[in-house]
């Protein structure tokens, strides 16, 4: 599998690189509600969904478009994903995502992104993909490993992330279930070797602890972002990209909590030189919910994760001699 592969855009200069030197920031993906101090929280809408695509875009520091951002209760389930994925693709021209629920989807996904780009959809690299989840502990349904087939098969690359929390989904300690991750990785990434020699694959990671007392996840805790490093080091030592979390809180508000919780996956997942980072803007309530002042909250640090990023430039200008 490569090290590294560029993701094509619609827009030649939104392209990613996914690997190498590269950090990648993307908006948060899953949550059921939409909240914010006008409409309360509520079932997410298209309206919504339309609404935090066009944000993203604005944005520079999220550097793909929105990945199923809030569900859409007004929209049939049997083509809700099709709606998505033509918001996707009109309402930003950074790089679009498919959703990898089962076979069929991801040939809808894959005959729209045909419409986009008229060419293989791989000559220059991948043009879109999406994660699959494992059912942990150690099991692919048949939906998961149904998409990640057919996007392998395809060409597109594939985000494998097993979901563990520790004392629910694997044993306690971070050593046992970070080798349970690694395991269920692995198995996803030699398929999708077996299905298609080369395919651009990820490897993925979303481990942390549950709160023992009341078995909800734990976001933003130390073991969680002990976790993170482990998962990247694992990542490079199969000289595959990582991806990762920044953003998460167990947090039911945008409140002091979710900042603090926030920092502690954001950190971390950048010290750890993630080149895919997933959840970084808009999560709260354990990924229940999209709220939109969190989403501005993280831009804002986004941007400044960015400058802090570039470093400073030394010369005899800027070390102001003459001054």
């Amino acid at each position: 599998a490569p090290a590294a592969f560029t993701w094509r855009a619609r827009n030649p200069e939104r392209n990613l690189v996914v690997g190498e030197n590269a950090i990648n920031f993307i908006p948060t993906a899953g949550p059921v509600y939409a909240a914010n101090r006008d409409i309360g929280r509520r079932p997410g809408i298209t309206e919504d969904y339309a609404n935090l695509q066009k944000l993203t875009q604005m944005c520079n520091g999220l550097h793909s478009a929105g990945l199923g951002m809030v569900e859409l209760h007004d929209v049939p389930v049997s083509f809700r994903h099709l709606r998505r994925q033509l918001m996707g693709h009109t309402l930003s021209d950074k790089a679009a995502w498919a959703y990898l629920l089962g076979r069929t989807i991801c040939e809808d996904s894959l005959n729209m992104a045909k419409l986009v780009f008229d060419d293989d959809l791989t000559t220059g690299g991948p043009v879109t993909g999406g994660v699959v989840n494992v059912n942990s502990p150690l099991v692919y349904d048949k939906r998961m490993s149904g998409g990640l087939i057919t996007m392998a098969r395809a060409g597109q690359f594939v985000i494998v992330t097993p979901c563990v929390l520790a004392g629910a989904m694997s044993p306690v300690t971070l050593a046992a279930a970070a080798a349970q991750q690694n395991a269920e990785a692995l198995a996803g990434i030699a398929l999708t070797q077996l299905v298609r020699p080369g395919a651009p694959v990820v490897y993925g990671a979303f481990l942390t602890n549950v709160d023992m007392k009341s078995g909800a996840p734990s976001f933003g805790s130390p073991e969680g972002a002990v976790a993170i490093g482990i998962g990247a080091q694992m990542a490079r030592r199969y000289n595959l990209p990582h991806r990762g979390s920044g953003g998460l809180t167990s947090s039911n508000i945008t409140d002091a909590q979710a900042a603090v919780e926030s920092a502690w996956t954001l950190w971390p997942t950048v010290l750890a030189h993630t080149h895919l980072v997933l959840h970084a803007a808009g999560w709260i309530e354990s990924g229940l919910t999209f709220s939109y002042e969190k989403f501005i909250i993280d831009v804002e640090n986004l941007a400044m994760m960015h400058q802090f990023l570039q470093g400073i430039e030394v010369s005899e200008t800027t070390l102001a001699l003459d001054s």
